[in-house]
């Protein structure tokens, strides 16, 4: 301890707890007990974070499904704590442990659930350029990367081989990126009406 201003203070790089001053991450220790949070183990002679825990903002935070007693125990601002670190089901969807965020949601770097979805500069998932809004979804337009699960925005317009293409009987307009002309169908029921109105002369 040193004696700042006539109160005694903890040395730099210790913490104090309930009136002891503990070793904080990365300090040398000998036990567990010597480190200064419960979240911390004494490994190699070292403090540092307990299995289900990462280092961040000076301290050790939950990982998903891991214990905490309130939000800021945990290590993004995408979950909650429901006595374990979870996903808000309401507005962020589980992936592998990361809690991503759907549409308009919270985002805080490569954590969008949408694949075709990016964080932008107000932390916030939104579709990228290129793609359109449909509920949760990012809709490719033709010729884009898509998934059959995010789908293509332009109608008569299919994912196959994970690109928005035409569908058969319909010709990509590359100025307005839509699918347009007749269809197979249409095409046939014209030649239809065409042979039975020669019949009829």
């Amino acid at each position: 301890m040193r004696c700042d201003g006539k109160i005694c203070q903890c040395n730099l790089g210790y913490h104090e707890v309930q009136e002891i001053c503990m070793y904080n991450y990365g300090m040398t220790c000998s036990k567990s007990i010597d480190c200064n949070s419960p979240a911390f183990n004494c490994s190699n002679s070292q403090c540092t974070c307990n299995y289900g825990y990462t280092f961040e903002d000076n301290k050790c935070q939950s990982k998903f499904g891991h214990p905490c007693d309130n939000e800021n125990d945990c290590n993004s601002p995408t979950m909650i704590c429901k006595k374990t670190c979870t996903c808000n089901s309401t507005t962020h969807i589980e992936d592998n442990g990361i809690c991503k965020g759907k549409l308009g949601q919270v985002c805080t770097g490569y954590d969008c659930a949408s694949p075709f979805a990016e964080c932008n500069k107000d932390s916030t998932c939104m579709c990228k350029d290129t793609y359109k809004r449909d509920g949760e979804h990012c809709k490719a337009r033709v010729n884009s990367p898509c998934t059959v699960e995010e789908g293509c925005s332009a109608k008569h317009s299919t994912c196959k081989n994970s690109v928005c293409i035409c569908d058969s009987g319909y010709k990509f307009n590359e100025k307005q990126y839509t699918c347009s002309g007749c269809s197979v169908s249409a095409s046939l029921l014209v030649a239809s009406l065409a042979l039975g109105l020669k019949f009829v002369l």
